[in-house]
């Protein structure tokens, strides 16, 4: 027998996202600080040299994206091809230009569109959140509407159920999670 969901009924469970259960940004930071110092010696720099960034405002899906880690997908989650959408997107800035001094193996490959005519986000999504072009559509979402303090109508309340936490349903129905 297998629990009761713990979205919907009296279930005594309450879901909490994989995501959210532990703290992956803490440690992406905590390995940047390990590529950094040894950074720092190989290449005769100072800690001021750099700049960690991670789960904050800059633009890390683009940045990631640009240097070529993986594709938007129609989830609006960044899509790689090897670890699907299932992983923390952190960045060490370098102060001085390092491109040349740095090994190509540290940057990923550019890749065509991954989700080409796949639409299963799109169509998982229980508050129709996603455009199916790559938008999202924040003010819907589950997961940015966690985010924020703001009252939820009727509506919204029902689909979060028992969350406690985080909402994943685009990442579950991806086929590069698999």
């Amino acid at each position: 027998d297998s629990p009761p969901s713990p979205f919907e009924g009296n279930s005594p469970f309450m879901y909490i996202a994989p995501f959210a259960a532990r703290h992956y940004y803490k440690a992406a930071v905590e390995s940047l600080k390990i590529l950094q110092k040894e950074l720092q010696i190989q290449l005769a720099l100072t800690k001021n040299d750099f700049r960690i960034f991670c789960n904050s405002k800059i633009p890390e899906k683009w940045l990631a994206q640009t240097a070529g880690i993986g594709k938007f997908g129609k989830n609006n989650l960044i899509i790689n091809r090897r670890f699907g959408t299932r992983f923390v997107i952190a960045v060490l800035f370098f102060k001085k230009n390092l491109i040349n001094k740095l090994p190509p193996s540290l940057f990923g490959q550019n890749s065509a569109n991954p989700c080409d005519n796949c639409r299963k986000c799109v169509d998982a999504c229980p508050v129709n959140a996603l455009s199916g072009d790559g938008g999202l559509n924040t003010t819907r979402c589950l997961q940015a509407k966690a985010t924020k303090l703001e009252n939820w109508d009727e509506e919204t309340r029902k689909i979060w159920g028992r969350r406690l936490y985080g909402c994943e349903i685009c990442q579950l129905v991806c086929p590069y999670n698999r």
